[in-house]
């Protein structure tokens, strides 16, 4: 299963016809492949905020949704690229990654038109001052499916020439 979880804040006096428009909404959502349940509830900890929380089978049901136009999935799929190029940047602060990150593997390679022009990059260089340190550093993404194993390949034919 895949959570999509989004919190908004309605102005005071248009909260009934946030919930009116999301009333209407339900009906759409479930004729989606792989919609499974919506659900909303006020925040406890913000007055006026409503958090909602959407049940998918998964991923794929999402990146559906997204191409056939549903606002929710596609901004869940740019807030994820967004996620993924942040930590990718953080992992390659951590490690000292100046010769490139590789995304592989999951949905990536599922998502390359989005991880190119969406929010990914933009996050992965968000280091606030060590900005400049961090756009010099290329990022790639693996398409192959099996990558690990062309490169044990490579290593057994290496060691053989030992």
């Amino acid at each position: 299963m895949f959570a999509v979880i989004f919190e908004v804040q309605p102005k005071s006096d248009r909260w009934e016809q946030y919930l009116d428009l999301a009333g209407l909404l339900r009906p759409e959502l479930v004729q989606i492949r792989g919609f499974l349940e919506n659900e909303r509830f006020r925040s406890r900890r913000t007055e006026g905020r409503v958090l909602s929380l959407s049940i998918w089978a998964d991923e794929k049901a999402v990146m559906e949704a997204a191409a056939k136009g549903d606002a929710l999935a596609d901004k869940t799929l740019d807030r994820f690229c967004g996620f993924l190029g942040a930590v990718a940047g953080d992992l390659a602060l951590t490690f000292g990654a100046r010769g490139g990150v590789f995304v592989s593997g999951g949905i990536a390679p599922r998502m390359a038109d989005r991880l190119n022009s969406g929010t990914f990059r933009a996050r992965f260089e968000d280091k606030g001052r060590l900005r400049a340190y961090m756009e010099p550093i290329p990022t790639s993404l693996v398409l192959h499916p099996y990558p690990a194993i062309i490169g044990a390949a490579r290593e057994l034919e290496m060691m053989e020439r030992l």
